[in-house]
């Protein structure tokens, strides 16, 4: 897959610039495999090229404000993620809570807060987490 130069500024935009960019072949390979199956290859140059790694990007900005998550692989993973969900023909939205819900588990059992990627410092009077998703697809943490 040809990853287009022009870094997009949010999210949906990168989503979109991936779809126009999918061939046939690709949409093959898409309906028959799971995003996980592309991770070191067209996720490494989404990570690369569009600069994931810098969180101060507004497509990392974005990502941040969208779904919680700071890490360049969780931002490579969503993206996939709603690439291969629409081209399958699925419920973007919900494949899309599904996959930031296991990153928000993940790194909360590291310790990890997945917003800033630091450590949480735990306190006997802290409460659990509540994850609450609105209608438009964006969620807040409580």
């Amino acid at each position: 897959m040809n990853i287009s130069d022009e870094i997009p500024t949010d999210f949906d935009s990168a989503v979109k610039m991936l779809v126009a960019d999918v061939s046939p072949e690709e949409k093959e390979f898409i309906q028959k495999n799971e995003p996980a199956m592309v991770h070191h290859s067209t996720g490494r140059q989404l990570r690369n090229g569009w600069k994931l790694w810098n969180q101060k990007t507004s497509l990392m900005q974005d990502v941040l404000k969208k779904f919680g998550v700071c890490h360049a692989d969780d931002a490579s993973g969503l993206l996939l993620t709603a690439l291969f969900s629409t081209i399958k023909g699925e419920d973007v939205e919900k494949t899309l809570r599904e996959e930031v819900d296991s990153y928000l588990v993940h790194w909360r059992k590291l310790g990890i807060n997945p917003a800033t990627g630091k450590e949480i410092k735990s306190t006997k009077s802290e409460s659990s987490t509540i994850i609450s998703f609105e209608k438009d697809g964006s969620f807040t943490l409580k």
